[in-house]
């Protein structure tokens, strides 16, 4: 990690296609999931008690709903650019007035046969649009509240050390802080 001019610069890095998944569901499916469990259950209980047709219902739900509630998910949140920089090789800059991102492109050297990650985009992300902030175990999610929606992913595997990441995200924290003040 490097620090200088109150810019903090991580590696290169990339977001996992399960981890993807899951923080999308986690921060815009969640009230499609109670619904759809709230709906199960009584299908569920009618198929035992009443009639097995109740239960075909359920399957019905279960494998024609779902995945078109998936795909929702993510042609509306999965595709927006700041949720596609996530799983993209890109490195994250915490500036003093947004979060800006640097997004490669892999591409394998002719001459060499090694891995270059070559500049394919920059975006910045201002501070005032970042919501409160999810903590998990290994990672930080940013929600973004402005139209756009979208997530920015910070993993704590991308620093030294943990108290280097511990500083990262406070330092971010403080800034939305601020922004929220004013």
């Amino acid at each position: 990690m490097e620090s200088n001019f109150n810019t903090i610069k991580t590696g290169i890095f990339k977001m996992g296609r399960g981890e993807f998944a899951l923080s999308m569901l986690s921060l815009y499916g969640k009230p499609w999931i109670l619904a759809a469990s709230l709906l199960s259950i009584p299908l569920i209980i009618a198929s035992f008690i009443h009639d097995i047709r109740w239960g075909i219902v359920f399957l019905m739900l279960l494998f024609l709903v779902t995945p078109l509630l998936l795909f929702f998910l993510y042609l509306f949140y999965g595709l927006l650019p700041v949720s596609v920089m996530n799983v993209m090789p890109h490195r994250i800059n915490i500036c003093c007035d947004c979060i800006q991102a640097e997004i490669f492109r892999e591409s394998i050297d002719d001459k060499t046969g090694e891995i270059v990650m070559n500049p394919l985009s920059s975006l910045k992300v201002p501070y005032s649009s970042i919501g409160k902030f999810n903590v998990g175990l290994s990672s930080v999610v940013f929600p973004l509240q402005n139209r756009s929606k979208g997530f920015i992913w910070i993993p704590s595997s991308i620093f030294d050390d943990s108290h280097d990441f511990s500083m990262a995200i406070a330092e971010i924290a403080t800034k939305i802080r601020k922004n929220n003040e004013n």
